[in-house]
């Protein structure tokens, strides 16, 4: 599979499924996170240790403090969320990632992704696309003490060029397709992962190495919509008003509400 066509992204709530839903006895508050990131299979012990150091509550409203510590996608603001712990560990453990690396992060949020991402490589350079956010994140990373994440305010879909090459780029949007731009930021060999399909058709969870210039990519999970309540596609009647997306590109409302649930996982391979 080579992916590399036209940009569009837009910023979701991602979530993430081994196969069944998280056991109900792994709740926030039965064990750390990382002791239950490492059950539902995460393997990389840098990445399990970055999970264990970055207290996620930190970058969370306030009002969504007592649930920082869930395995789940929490609201933000602005009609976005804080991914599953599950699914940025996912999508990290599918760079890996040397500590000497450099790493773009096309989707900032409230920037706990990219101080994951700093616990594991050299620099972080995160690409925010809602201002408020951006900004927020950018004083919690600076007041958490991570000097090597930088944060700027784009456009999604063109990355940082300034500052490329990249040994690997994680998206934590879903999109279309690979952002040409995205690809040409990579070096040979660099390593991308990101969710990729249509608002209303097929989604996947893929992971892409640099070869001349295309990105050879091959699917290691199938995305499914949930609510935030946990019902699954189908279970409920999905709304859509009509809204815009955060990214302007016209996704539904809902889209960007709702959560994504990838299956039948593949194991990251080392081919970089």
């Amino acid at each position: 599979m080579i992916v590399g066509l036209r940009p569009g992204l837009v910023i979701l709530a991602l979530s993430l499924l081994t196969g069944a839903l998280a056991d109900p006895a792994m709740s926030a508050g039965n064990a750390p996170l990382d002791e239950r990131l490492a059950a539902r299979g995460i393997r990389d012990a840098r990445v399990l240790q970055a999970f264990a150091k970055v207290p996620r509550d930190v970058f969370v409203p306030v009002n969504a403090a007592e649930r920082a510590f869930d395995d789940k996608p929490l609201p933000v603001g602005y009609s976005q969320t804080i991914s599953q712990p599950y699914l940025v560990a996912r999508m990290v453990e599918l760079l890996q990632l040397k500590p000497e690396d450099r790493v773009l992060e096309v989707g900032t949020g409230t920037g706990y992704p990219a101080a994951i991402l700093a616990e594991l490589a050299r620099e972080v350079f995160s690409v925010g696309v809602i201002p408020e956010l951006a900004t927020t994140a950018r004083l919690r990373v600076t007041r958490e003490g991570y000097q090597n994440v930088h944060v700027k305010l784009g456009d999604d879909a063109l990355g940082w060029r300034e500052y490329a090459p990249y040994d690997a780029i994680v998206v934590t949007s879903i999109g279309a397709r690979v952002p040409p731009a995205l690809i040409e930021q990579l070096v040979e060999g660099g390593v991308l992962v990101m969710p990729v399909g249509p608002p209303r058709g097929r989604q996947v969870l893929v992971r892409g190495v640099r070869k001349g210039f295309k990105l050879h990519a091959k699917e290691v999970g199938e995305l499914r919509a949930v609510s935030h309540t946990g019902r699954r596609e189908g279970d409920e009647r999905r709304r859509t008003d009509g809204a815009p997306s955060s990214s302007g590109r016209g996704a539904p409302a809902d889209a960007v509400r709702e959560g994504w649930l990838p299956q039948n996982l593949g194991e990251p391979r080392s081919d970089r």
